[in-house]
């Protein structure tokens, strides 16, 4: 396996036993993130180890909750990937590879429909009413073009996952087969739009959950 790929699954196996965690914290933040946060109002700046402890937080947990099984349905996919190469590795498990393959590219779409329906929700509504109750302090504009960019990087992905679909029924010893290379292609590129969707989410997270705290009323 290529090493750079090699080194960014093995940072996102580590972070495996926490991605059921409603205070996860293993992701990148961006440059344009931190003076997002800087420019906030001091007291729409909790700091995510604080959340837990505000009076309002029993009524008011229900996006980082949300965001839980996004986390763990993208370490489901990885790890399914994680096998499928493998089982490529080993001469006489090939066409248990093409299961596996066909298995992780189930779990992705299955994971993105349930963001595409997440995303509907808050744009359609949550959003909305954060921009209603803090007019003025913050715009949301810039997650919406996230959301955009999520859009995009799943399109990538599911186009690959398209071209490989009909390889894993093949006889893993005919030529144009499914192979090890086009598994570890595709892992590469899942492990990219995982990092993306991470950073989204604990972002997000990061702006949107002060907001619901210390709002007047529940959003």
């Amino acid at each position: 396996m290529d090493s750079a790929v090699e080194k960014q699954l093995a940072a996102v196996l580590r972070t495996l036993g926490a991605r059921n965690k409603m205070m996860y914290t293993h992701y990148k933040t961006s440059k344009e993130h931190k003076e997002r946060m800087a420019a906030l109002p001091d007291h729409l700046r909790i700091p995510r180890c604080d959340w837990e402890k505000h009076p309002n937080w029993r009524t008011r947990w229900h996006m980082p909750a949300y965001h839980v099984h996004f986390r763990e349905d993208m370490g489901s996919v990885i790890t399914g990937l994680q096998r499928a190469h493998a089982a490529a590795s080993k001469a006489g498990s090939e066409g248990g590879a093409g299961k596996l393959v066909m298995d992780a590219c189930r779990a992705f779409g299955g994971c993105m429909r349930h963001l595409q329906g997440h995303v509907g929700i808050e744009e359609g509504s949550y959003f909305p009413s954060i921009q209603r109750e803090y007019k003025g302090v913050v715009e949301l504009g810039f997650l919406y073009e996230d959301h955009g960019a999520l859009h995009k990087g799943e399109e990538r992905v599911q186009r690959e996952m398209n071209r490989l679909i009909p390889l894993t029924s093949m006889d893993p010893t005919a030529g144009g087969a499914l192979s090890k290379g086009d598994i570890e292609g595709l892992l590469a590129m899942v492990l990219e739009f995982d990092e993306q969707l991470m950073t989204h989410l604990g972002e997000e997270e990061e702006i949107i959950v002060p907001m619901t705290l210390m709002a007047k009323r529940s959003l």
